[in-house]
């Protein structure tokens, strides 16, 4: 049945991708399965073909409609792994030579970013043990999102490669938390 289903979404987009507008498509995709199953599966999939590079015949369309469809079902549906594998490896693709520019700017890989990021926040966590009801998250920024920014400025001006999100529940404490941190 999920196979099924994501036979019928690829075909439907197979026929109106540059026809109609990639909103409509992705909102014609949400109508067909009878769940999100098929959706998070098809999602899965192109985030692994992406990162991996296998499977993708005609490299530059599949990483154009990846980006253009089943990015924002990624986004809408909480799926930040897919997101940024789809948004990073899609770029890649793209455009390879911008992607290799970040990359040596940036000087690590993501799992070194993500290890930094969870460094910081068992330091935060550590210093916030008396407000026991705060969320902590964090992720590094996406080459995609660097590239953007890269338009308007420096690398050297671009303070956010990682970000750092700590929720709590008054606004006084919001306060207390960043004078802490």
């Amino acid at each position: 049945k999920i196979a099924e289903e994501i036979i019928q979404m690829e075909e439907v987009i197979q026929r109106n991708y540059s026809k109609l507008p990639n909103e409509t498509i992705t909102s014609i995709i949400l109508t067909l399965p009878q769940d999100f199953q098929p959706i998070i599966v098809k999602i899965e999939e192109t985030a692994d073909a992406l990162y991996h590079k296998e499977k993708i015949i005609y490299e530059e369309q599949y990483a154009k409609k990846a980006f253009d469809i089943w990015l924002p079902h990624a986004t809408k549906l909480g799926m930040s792994e897919c997101e940024w594998k789809i948004q990073d490896y899609s770029f890649r693709v793209l455009n390879p030579q911008a992607f290799e520019k970040i990359k040596k700017l940036i000087n690590k890989t993501r799992t070194e970013r993500e290890q930094l990021i969870e460094e910081v926040i068992t330091e935060i966590q550590e210093l916030l043990k008396n407000k026991p009801n705060t969320t902590i998250t964090g992720r590094p920024k996406s080459f995609t999102s660097i590239f953007n920014k890269l338009k308007k400025t420096s690398f050297e001006k671009i303070h956010d490669i990682y970000g750092i999100r700590i929720i709590c529940n008054k606004e006084k404490e919001c306060y207390e938390i960043l004078g802490l941190v």
